[in-house]
């Protein structure tokens, strides 16, 4: 039986690797695991490569567009909240759309604050910067980018092998020098899968 490629795997299924292994029997491949989830603890401590020419790919969503989020679901909680003293035979109904529509809208404007990172090719890796956290993920540190979707916009969703600073998925907008987000996916996955 081949021995798995542990270059593949997460930390998460590292460590699920090293609870299920039985180590007297394949101590060779626990060492790998361990090995590798020591690259992980290193990798958490990475920086961005301060020598290195950095591109900008990512791009914060529009202010216009949060703004917009925010404003339509206020709106309708103040609606349903002043529509209670209207109709008091239904304010538990509009209580209820008043208090799901104000969370709606602020856990938008907390996602799309999330979205306000800074994502730089940096060559070999990616690196990350959101407010005063920075971290830097090589391309075999990646375990792949796939797409999110709303109504009218799509971005990049990555997920990293280990959990950085800035946690093991990581989302951001392409930036408008950077191809739509379809492409900008294809290719950067062409890079993770070339190493």
């Amino acid at each position: 039986m081949d021995a798995p490629d542990y270059t593949r795997y997460t930390e998460f299924q590292l460590r699920q690797v090293l609870r299920d292994i039985d180590a007297q029997r394949f101590p060779e491949r626990a060492q790998e695991a361990r090995r590798w989830l020591g690259h992980f603890e290193q990798a958490k401590k990475s920086l961005m490569p301060a020598t290195q020419t950095r591109r900008l790919i990512s791009r914060s969503p529009s202010r216009r567009f949060m703004r917009w989020h925010l404003l339509v679901f206020l709106a309708v909680s103040l609606v349903a909240a002043v529509s209670t003293w209207f109709y008091p035979a239904r304010w538990e109904v509009l209580t209820a759309v008043a208090v799901v529509a104000a969370a709606a809208a602020l856990l938008g404007a907390a996602s799309m604050a999330a979205l306000q990172l800074q994502v730089f090719d940096c060559g070999d890796g990616l690196g990350f910067k959101h407010k005063d956290l920075e971290a830097y993920a090589a391309w075999r540190d990646i375990d792949r980018i796939e797409l999110g979707r709303s109504e009218d916009q799509e971005w990049l969703v990555l997920h990293l092998k280990f959990e950085s600073v800035l946690g093991e998925t990581i989302e951001f907008f392409a930036s408008a020098a950077a191809p739509d987000a379809r492409t900008l996916r294809d290719q950067l996955n062409k890079r993770i899968a070339g190493h």
